[in-house]
């Protein structure tokens, strides 16, 4: 079942980058992570049109795509994670979004709330996930109104008594 999901998120692909490009400057790979995990790296000329401005046409590509599998499958996107990467765009984007974060406590360890820069609902998604797991003294809320939303850091209760 696994191989069949993988050998038709191959075809999607290859039809859609197809019918996007006219030529063949561009690369694709598709590798089942799991056997409800899709991870799909795409590279080559026109990576730049593909990522977008703040990644928002990959994000746009990915539904996309998620979309075109759950018309040709039936199996819904609960069923099965589709996961699109342009020359390790999303790899780099973690790296930097936990350069922030450490850039942020290291220059203001000694503060009870530290505010980090307003960025997307995704990427603060990824920063509370990473804050709970690597700074446990931290407790973590976003605050602001789109497009300036923003991931706060509180120092725990426990920690400001030491």
């Amino acid at each position: 079942m696994a191989e069949e999901k993988l050998n038709i998120v191959k075809e999607i692909i290859s039809r859609f980058l197809q019918s996007l490009f006219e030529d063949d400057k561009y690369q694709y790979e598709v590798e089942l992570i799991s056997q409800n995990e899709i991870k799909i790296y795409i590279g080559g000329e026109y990576s730049a049109y593909l990522i977008g401005k703040k990644g928002n046409t990959l994000l746009a590509l990915q539904h996309i795509i998620r979309q075109i599998y759950i018309q040709n499958t039936g199996d819904f996107a609960e069923n099965v994670k589709l996961i699109i990467d342009v020359d390790n765009y999303k790899r780099k984007r973690l790296e930097k979004l936990y350069q922030i974060v450490e850039k942020y406590v290291n220059e203001n360890s000694d503060k009870e709330r530290i505010a980090l820069p307003s960025m997307k609902a995704s990427d603060r998604k990824i920063i509370h996930n990473y804050i709970a797991q690597k700074y446990p003294q931290y407790t973590t809320k976003s605050e602001g109104e789109e497009p300036r939303r923003r991931v706060v850091l509180f120092l725990n209760n426990a920690q400001k008594n030491q």
